[in-house]
Parts: C-alpha cells; structure tokens; sequence
C-alpha cells in the first residue's frame, strides 16, 4: 500500500512528511509522561509505527499509545474516542480506547490517546472479502444521535493544494496544468452528475485503506476513527480501487473485495469519478518533496506521464 502523504481533511495518512523529523526520543518520553500520569507502568514502549502519528505499544500494560503530531485538536482526538467507543457498542469490530482516569492527554509533543491492544495474526495478511463485508458492516450503523460528525469534503484540500504548488521545470509546469485542468473537470462532473452524493449519505470511515485494519483471533477489526464522516460510500472503496489500479494489488483482491462488499450498492460513476481524487493528491505529495529527491523526481515524472496518457498503466512505487 503506497505510503504518500494523505493526511489533510479526508484523505488518509500513511506517511507524513512533517513528522519525519520528529525525534523517536521526544516521542518516548511523552508517552512515559502520559503513562505515568495514569499511574501505569512505562517500562518498555515498543514502536510500532511511524507516520501521521507514532503508535507504541506499552507491553507491561497491554495498550496502544498514539502520539499525534504537536498542534493536534485535543477536542477533536476525543470525539475521535467517543466515536470508537460508540462503534464498540454498536458491536462494529473496532479498536476501542482504554478507560483511564486521564485519556486523552494535550502535551507540547502532541495528543496522546491510549486503545486496547489487539494481536494480529498471518503477518498482517488481509482478506480483501472480510475487508469489503466488514466496511460494509461500518455504513450499515445508524442511530446516530449524540455524534457529530463532518461532513465529505474530498474536493476542498486537493483544491488548496494545487494552488500551493510552484513546478520547477516545464515538464512538471505541464504536468501541474494537466492536473488542475483535471480537478476542474472532476469538480463539474460531481457538480452536473453526481449531485446525489451529497444527499445519499452515510457514515464513512475516511481513511479505508487496508492497512487501517488488523487480523485478529476473531476477524478483522478497523482502527483509526480520526476522518469519519457522513459522505458517499464509495469514498471508502476508493483507496483499495486505488490499490489496484496505481499500485499493483491483484485484481482478484479487487474483485473479492467489491463481490463481498456488494457491486450492486455501489454507483459505478461515482466510484470511476471519485477515485481521481485520491490519484491527484498522491502526485501532489510528490510536487512537495521532489526538490531535494532524485527517487521522488522520478516518480513524480512517472505519475505524471500516467496521468496524460491514459494507455500507461505502469504502476507507481509507493514513497
């Protein structure tokens, strides 16, 4: 699964750049601090994952920690919380937050929250049929009273983003033209076609890519609560769409995944128009660290010719 920057409104993280510089040891003993304030046991943190947030794993108490980045929403984290804590009684399989006295915790290194531990099992394999029945399962839930939720803006961060960016030659001037000539089709057709998204809503995770799950003892379970919304399901095919089409996941996974999710619930245009989304804002990750990356030009030039040309179907590297 490609691992560009995905973090901004609803797109999902899997490896932000601003947090590359973000020192493990700061890290560490922001979560020692947070686990101290519990009254638990920080003997030994384990590191499980680095990118839009650190996650560690307290082994001598059986829980995740997650450190989001300094200038994180205490607020927001909370009703993050509260949301999981709603899915678990729902009886969604989720990962719910731990009940301590202090949970969540704001420190000048970021929020930390803590969540059960869970382990997986198979090497992190993932059953692209569990994964289409189980996002299947999460649009199901209703009953909503009592969440807030935001509503799907997938247009509105790619379009602030395009304008931040300055090309460096004339090859990535055209590529960066094509992309905004792209986005501007893509809005007019959402706008003149598939106006129904905004009105045949449901809950959606936001962030449903594959990695965002975890095999466990009883099947799969979701993690990761921080871009649920109320929006068009098929935002939530989108990444494993992706997958397939960009980054070289099997099409029998595909198949599997959209048979068990349920092809005849799914608008097909709208699947066809809303996975370019994502596509642009995977190059746009790269329009932001090709200056001082050869590996990132080059995939950048990559990207862009598959864009304008159709009949390229190279799949991309993921950065």
């Amino acid at each position: 699964m490609p691992k560009d920057d995905l973090s901004t409104s609803q797109f999902g993280s899997l490896e932000d750049p601003s947090t590359l510089s973000w020192p493990k040891e700061r890290a560490l003993a922001t979560v020692s601090s947070g686990l101290e304030k519990n009254h638990l046991k920080a003997n030994k943190n384990v590191l499980l994952r680095k990118g839009n947030n650190y996650i560690f794993h307290a082994v001598d108490e059986g829980i995740v920690i997650r450190l989001s980045k300094p200038g994180s929403d205490l607020d927001y984290i909370s009703k993050e919380m509260d949301l999981a804590r709603f899915l678990h009684n729902k009886g969604v399989p989720v990962v719910p937050p731990v009940q301590l006295p202090i949970n969540p915790i704001s420190s000048n290194a970021g929020v930390l929250s803590f969540w059960s531990f869970i382990n997986s099992y198979e090497n992190g394999q993932i059953d692209f049929g569990e994964f289409g029945n189980l996002l299947r399962k999460f649009h199901t839930v209703s009953n909503l009273s009592g969440i807030s939720l935001p509503l799907w803006n997938g247009l509105g961060a790619i379009a602030t983003r395009l304008s931040s960016f300055t090309a460096e030659n004339s090859s990535e001037r055209s590529g960066l033209q094509f992309m905004v000539k792209k986005f501007t089709q893509i809005e007019n057709i959402i706008a003149d076609k598939l106006s129904h998204i905004y009105e045949n809503r449901t809950i959606i995770h936001g962030d449903a890519w594959n990695r965002n799950t975890l095999r466990t003892q009883n099947g799969l379970v979701l993690l990761d609560f921080e871009r649920v919304a109320v929006g068009p399901r098929e935002w939530d095919l989108v990444p494993t769409m992706l997958s397939a089409k960009r980054f070289g996941l099997e099409k029998d996974k595909l198949s599997l995944f959209l048979e068990a999710y349920g092809r005849e619930d799914v608008d097909q245009l709208t699947l066809d128009i809303l996975i370019q989304l994502p596509e642009l804002w995977v190059i746009t990750f790269l329009f932001q660290n090709c200056s001082n990356s050869p590996v990132h030009r080059e995939e950048l030039q990559k990207r862009l010719h598959s864009i304008q040309n159709p009949q390229d179907d190279t799949a991309w590297e993921p950065l």
